[in-house]
């Protein structure tokens, strides 16, 4: 999914950040060390417009003097280039400027970008200049790599961008806790980078460009700053638009986790948070590629009132295309989400919003007669289109069924007793014990079968919708699978984001007993579930895990809730058959 967010630093720049999942890179990199701050920073390559030319690193924060990286005119600085483990996602930075735009006074800019570790410092994720009278900056980066935008009604046609390693990503190089061997996690920071932190802006422009023997020192101004999340923010929000049951027009509204009521009540809900938002829709039609108008519609209170619009098509008569833009502007600091939808219209619909509607005139209209012959030989039929009858074979494609008795799971997220043997720390339906936590959780499962003490790991790669449910008698709480680099679905691994948003819901089934969860596929649009367990909102490990999964030849105690839902069916009786106890 592509995501994107607008943040002003100036009146005539615009910063946006993309959040884009598709967007992995493989590129060579290096961290510089600074040993004079003792600060460690990243550099990519010519790539992303993020190597080590385009960066300054400072020589007075005091006075805001920077020259440009070179350790070897600086001894205090140090670089390691290193290659790259795979392909890693990438954010972008676009900066764009409006039309016409000569940075007046100002020589160009410089942008740095940075998060929080572990330890409670910061590293540079990346760090840009531009110099307008650099001839080769100005012919390679600014110009119309992307399509303009309309913002705040002013034109941004001009652009630079820059692609950042993915600040969550990089969070996510850990092996058993640890950032692993030869990562960025690894080689930039000292623990790691904190999940949590969000990734800081800072904006300088550069007033002055001096040389000081055979140093070349950039002069900037105070920096401006901007934060955005790891990851994109309102991740349960969606545009939709229908074509309306009543009449010949369209209903354009938001959703938020699927429910326009639930979209509502955030609005509401985020006037207490210190949030104050409303919507602007774009609408466009495009008909056979031809742009038509755009029309816009502001909605600043009433939000339960859907947007009514009626297209005019002028020359199409075959098919047109309607592109919905929404807007969720915050008017505290001006920050934008976009949500966008792409409407197409069949030959019968596009013809019902023509420019010029015409009556059908139905008087003296010949109704043809149509005659059924009840019996219809197959050899007549044979007889007139070819002669030899033959026989036509079809294959028909069926799904194939797995019991699901026998699925075992493991989780990183198990409250069970950790066994030596990876395979024993595998627990069949109803006995794994997932912990939820009161943030934001990414939780990893793993699916396969116990056979002859071997695991046999089953293949997700053709299951659909793949979901992670806690479910009650009133309430169904349900979370999409999350990518990761090193999920391979074909190996039964499959992991759930559940937003810290969703805590306090999931914590209330606790306390109504409801502590079950499932994870759901569909086939053919039956939705069947694939696992069931436990989950608990305490970390309190259980050490009276003793029960061998293996073992069938005896009953075991229930699982169960107070709501007489039970999961395993097994008990364990003893009994005196004369005078002698028996199993």
């Amino acid at each position: 999914m592509k995501t994107s967010v607008y943040k002003k630093v100036h009146r005539d720049i615009l910063l946006e950040w993309v959040y884009d999942d598709n967007n992995g890179i493989t590129e060579p990199f290096s961290i510089l060390s600074n040993n004079r701050e003792r600060t460690k920073s990243y550099i990519g390559s010519n790539l992303t417009n993020n190597g080590v030319d385009y960066q300054l690193f400072p020589l007075d924060r005091v006075q805001n003097k920077y020259a440009k990286v070179d350790d070897s005119s600086y001894n205090f600085l140090s670089k390691s280039d290193y290659t790259s483990q795979g392909s890693l996602r990438h954010d972008q930075l676009n900066i764009r400027l409006p039309n016409n735009h000569t940075f007046g006074e100002y020589l160009g800019f410089h942008i740095r970008v940075y998060a929080y570790g572990l330890d409670g410092k910061t590293y540079d994720i990346s760090n840009f200049f531009y110099n307008k009278n650099d001839n080769d900056q100005v012919s390679d980066m600014l110009g119309n790599i992307i399509p303009p935008i309309l913002y705040e009604e002013r034109l941004w046609d001009k652009n630079i961008i820059v692609e950042i390693p993915s600040v969550n990503a990089i969070t996510l190089q850990l092996s058993q806790g640890n950032p692993i061997s030869g990562s960025i996690n690894q080689l930039l920071t000292n623990r790691g980078l904190s999940m949590t932190s969000p990734i800081f802006v800072d904006f300088h422009w550069i007033s002055s460009i001096k040389t000081v023997g055979s140093e070349v020192q950039y002069q900037l101004t105070n920096p401006f700053s901007i934060e955005f999340s790891q990851s994109p923010q309102l991740e349960q929000l969606t545009l939709y638009a229908k074509e309306s049951s009543v009449g010949d027009y369209f209903e354009i509204y938001p959703l938020y986790d699927g429910y326009f009521q639930r979209y509502l009540e955030f609005i509401e809900s985020s006037k207490a948070l210190g949030h104050v938002y409303y919507n602007e829709y774009l609408i466009t039609i495009f008909e056979q590629d031809i742009k038509g108008k755009t029309s816009r519609f502001t909605v600043t209170k009433n939000f339960q009132d859907m947007v009514e619009w009626r297209p005019i098509i002028k020359y199409s008569t075959s098919s047109a295309i309607i592109d919905i833009e929404m807007r969720l502007i915050d008017k505290v600091d001006n920050s934008t989400i976009i949500r966008k939808a792409i409407y197409g219209m069949k030959p019968d619909q596009a013809s019902k919003y023509a420019l010029n509607l015409k009556k059908i005139k139905v008087r003296n209209i010949n109704k043809p007669k149509i005659y059924v012959k009840n019996t219809l030989l197959l050899s007549d039929v044979d007889s007139i289109t070819r002669k030899d009858v033959q026989q036509l074979t079809v294959t028909v494609n069926s799904p194939s069924l797995i019991n699901l008795n026998n699925i075992s799971a493991y989780s990183n997220n198990s409250l069970n007793f950790k066994r030596p043997r990876k395979i024993d720390n595998y627990f069949t339906i109803g006995r794994l014990r997932i912990l939820i936590e009161p943030f934001d959780n990414i939780i990893r499962f793993v699916l396969a079968y116990k056979r002859n003490d071997e695991l046999e790991f089953i293949d997700l790669t053709n299951c659909q919708d793949l979901k992670l449910s806690f479910k009650s008698e009133s309430s169904n709480y349900e979370f999409g699978i999350y990518s990761e680099d090193n999920m391979n679905t074909a190996s039964g691994m499959c992991s759930f984001r559940i937003p810290s948003s969703r805590y306090l819901d999931i914590k209330n089934l606790v306390l109504l007993d409801e502590n079950l969860f499932y994870i759901t596929t569909i086939n053919q649009g039956v939705r069947t579930t694939l696992y069931t367990g436990q989950f608990s909102t305490d970390a309190v490990v259980i050490t009276d895990d003793t029960l061998d999964d293996t073992d069938t030849s005896s009953i075991k105690d229930p699982i169960y809730n107070s709501k007489g839902i039970a999961i395993a069916t097994k008990r364990e009786v003893r009994f005196l058959v004369n005078n002698i106890l028996t199993t």
